[in-house]
């Protein structure tokens, strides 16, 4: 994975001319709260990794524009897994900065996370969420809710 200090086009990851060049990966964070995106494309549609720790699908969440500016969503969590709230925001914010369906996988594990960890490894994935939809200029001839 890239850094997010390291990525394509320099300190400030990729340029606007790779806004289009996915697969799209970076990592925000260090250590224990290091978090891993990465953003493909699936036909017309995005598909968001975020994993950290022992990484896993703990939640799903898919994203789709509403047809009045702006997103619907729905999100599924595997048992006592907590990350359906964390992919529902990732996909959220993908989805508004695209105009399209963005599905999100998340699985994150840090063995006895304490409270500041775990606050921290939330904001990672939300900026490493904001970082990427800031790339995206949409998803192509076909945007916007599906037939």
């Amino acid at each position: 994975m890239k850094s997010a200090n390291q990525g394509p086009g320099g300190p400030e990851g990729p340029g606007a001319g790779e806004a289009d060049a996915l697969p799209q990966s970076l990592t925000v964070g260090e250590g224990r709260t290091a978090v891993d995106l990465v953003l493909r494309r699936v036909g017309r549609d995005l598909l968001l990794t975020v994993t950290g720790g022992e990484a896993h699908a703990g939640a799903v969440a898919l994203c789709w524009p509403d047809g009045q500016g702006g997103v619907a969503c729905a999100d599924l969590a595997a048992g006592i897994h907590k990350e359906g709230p964390l992919a529902r925001e990732c996909a959220g914010v993908i989805a508004a900065a695209a105009g399209c369906t963005c599905a999100v996988v998340a699985g994150i594990h840090q063995d006895r996370a304490t409270r500041d960890e775990i606050t921290t490894i939330v904001a990672n994935a939300a900026e490493g969420a904001r970082r990427l939809a800031a790339l995206l200029t949409g998803c192509g001839p076909e945007e916007g809710t599906h037939d």
